[in-house]
């Protein structure tokens, strides 16, 4: 016993020397320095993970508006300064640029347009608790079915945030609601937010929101004629 005691002694000793006289409390600093050796690793591979991904999200982007190099950079940086603003990856913004465009072709070749908008459809997500694409489809149905320009981006989230938060419909409750009804909402010279306030109406006595939207249009065709 006493002999093993001396061996464990003696491998203390040891260690201790390792780590320059700390002992056990140098073993806790070790273990920390591992520790933060590994956070860091991690993170330098995220890093490397999200430029892999921004780059593909770049040549798919490139691919589908044809823009020149020195205008992809410049998308790039763009993207790049909104992803901070809005708090969310490079490559969700490009790849929203891409799905705008496919949305709203016109815009494919404006890429502050496209920006514009996925600036816009970034803050409606949060506001509406939604993942950003189903924003873009939400934002994006209804401008163009109000033949609405990228200007006005800002102003369509600020009217369907409120009208969300203040009515019984929900933002993909009116987006669904405007795809039945916005033409004629439009062809009856209305604006989005008196569109929008109609269809809050409907959503309180009618839940199915493509049913809210074909309502209206009926009256409001009934009332054009």
């Amino acid at each position: 016993v006493n002999r093993f005691s001396r061996r464990t002694q003696m491998a203390k000793k040891d260690i201790g020397g390792l780590l320059g006289g700390a002992g056990l409390g140098g073993l806790t600093k070790l273990g920390s320095s591992v520790a933060a050796m590994a956070a860091l690793g991690k993170a330098i591979g995220d890093v490397a993970a999200n430029g892999r991904a921004l780059e593909t999200s770049m040549a798919h982007l490139q691919s589908l508006t044809g823009l020149s190099g020195d205008v992809m950079g410049k998308v790039k940086q763009m993207a790049t300064d909104t992803a901070m603003a809005m708090g969310i990856s490079s490559d969700q913004i490009v790849d929203s640029y891409g799905v705008i465009g496919s949305k709203m072709p016109e815009l494919l070749k404006s890429p502050e347009a496209l920006d514009a908008i996925a600036r816009s459809a970034a803050t409606l997500a949060k506001a509406g608790v939604m993942p950003l694409e189903a924003s873009i489809e939400s934002l994006t149905g209804i401008m163009n079915q109000m033949g609405a320009s990228a200007e006005e981006a800002e102003a369509y989230i600020n009217v369907l945030a409120a009208g969300s938060k203040n009515g019984a419909g929900n933002i993909e409750y009116l987006a669904t609601a405007f795809t039945k009804a916005g033409s004629a909402i439009r062809n009856a010279g209305l604006t989005v937010q008196e569109g929008t306030a109609l269809i809050e109406a409907l959503a309180k006595r009618m839940p199915d929101a493509a049913e809210a939207g074909t309502a209206l249009r009926n009256v409001l065709l009934v009332l054009g004629t």
